[in-house]
């Protein structure tokens, strides 16, 4: 059973990284700006807790 996940993994992640080989600068602008924004969210808590 693990083995069978972890293999469907292994496909998927080949899969991603060779559909990020083609990509255009013009995605990858796309996946820069996305990777911003959902770091941004995720880190916008932070602020709130410097008053220990």
């Amino acid at each position: 059973m693990w083995s069978q996940i972890q293999y469907q993994l292994h496909l998927l992640s080949v899969r991603v990284i060779n559909s990020m080989a083609n990509f255009t600068y013009q995605e990858w602008l796309v996946v820069s700006g996305v990777a911003l924004v959902l770091g941004f969210l995720c880190l916008r808590g932070f602020g709130s807790r410097t008053n220990y």
